[in-house]
């Protein structure tokens, strides 16, 4: 198993904190048959609305960090 390292906000202003992860194997290997699974479906013609296994709305919200990214943005605009 390997590890990586990630740097994430530390509490001080524009200061970055490194972290160390190790995320276990099976999480990729069950996370690459899903991409799989969704990509074959496609090429067989599967409508995308149809295609099973797909993360729900909220979810998907979370991991991709919308909010922070709205909040991001808005700031980056000067509040438009």
């Amino acid at each position: 198993m390997s590890s990586s390292i990630a740097l994430r906000r530390s509490p001080k202003p524009g200061a970055f904190t490194a972290a160390t992860l190790s995320p276990p194997r099976s999480l990729f290997d069950n996370q690459g048959g899903t991409v799989y699974d969704t990509l074959k479906a496609l090429r067989e013609g599967v409508p995308p609305r149809d295609l099973k296994n797909i993360a729900p709305p909220e979810l998907m919200r979370r991991v991709i960090r919308a909010d922070d990214y709205q909040r991001w943005t808005k700031d980056f605009l000067g509040g438009a």
